[in-house]
């Protein structure tokens, strides 16, 4: 992730499995328009495609994950705190979230969300589907502390309609690291692998401290 004069910007490249290796996707939140913008370098036809807005929805690498749910927290939907509650023992600020974007209203009606009063951190967050009908629950667990920062180290998203559960798992973190400007752009998007298993070789000799960072956190 690298901020940029024209938005933030986040690069999301597959290592693995073989059969997925080489995906990339980028995505931009560009301040003046309606929606992020992504595009996908898929190896299998080596080419780079837009990712148009209705197409969010569908899974990442067959899991409960969307593209969208890898992206940025939509900030030009309409927010509500509905005010300071107790979330599964923890005190937590419920946030109500209804997008006003035509596209993103297809797939999301709404999403409620729990933000750790403490740790500014995601708790859940619950979206419902363009029915009203509760989709999919997302847990933030496994708080650490990597560089002074609570840092989420895992995600699961849990399908409330038609069963099922995907987990992000995160064993590696580093923040405030020089990833090249050049990087974030469609054109470099062919040789991310190569490129970020050359950064990830380059920081291999340093070491990230982690410790408990919320012991009521699940």
């Amino acid at each position: 992730r690298r901020r940029f004069a024209d938005g933030d910007r986040i690069l999301t490249v597959v290592l693995a499995p073989a059969d997925q290796r080489g995906v990339a996707v980028l995505t931009r939140d560009l301040p003046n328009h309606a929606t992020v913008e992504q595009s996908i370098y898929l190896p299998a036809v080596r080419r780079v495609r837009t990712i148009l807005p209705l197409e969010g929805v569908r899974p990442f690498l067959d899991s409960d994950f969307t593209l969208a749910d890898l992206g940025f927290v939509d900030l030009r939907a309409r927010f509500q705190l509905v005010g300071p509650v107790i979330h599964d023992g923890i005190p937590a600020y419920e946030i109500e979230e209804r997008p006003l974007g035509a596209n993103a209203r297809w797939y999301y009606s709404r999403v409620r969300t729990w933000i750790d009063r403490t740790l500014s951190l995601p708790l859940e967050r619950d979206y419902y589907a363009s029915d009203g009908m509760l989709w999919k629950t997302e847990r933030f667990q496994d708080v650490a502390i990597v560089d002074g920062t609570p840092t989420v180290m895992r995600v699961r998203m849990e399908d409330r309609r038609d069963g099922g559960a995907s987990e992000l798992l995160v064993d590696d973190v580093r923040y405030d690291v020089d990833v090249p400007a050049e990087l974030f752009d469609v054109r470099s998007l062919k040789d991310a692998v190569s490129r970020i298993e050359a950064l990830i070789s380059a920081w291999s000799g340093g070491d990230v401290k982690r410790t408990s960072a919320s012991p009521a956190r699940r």
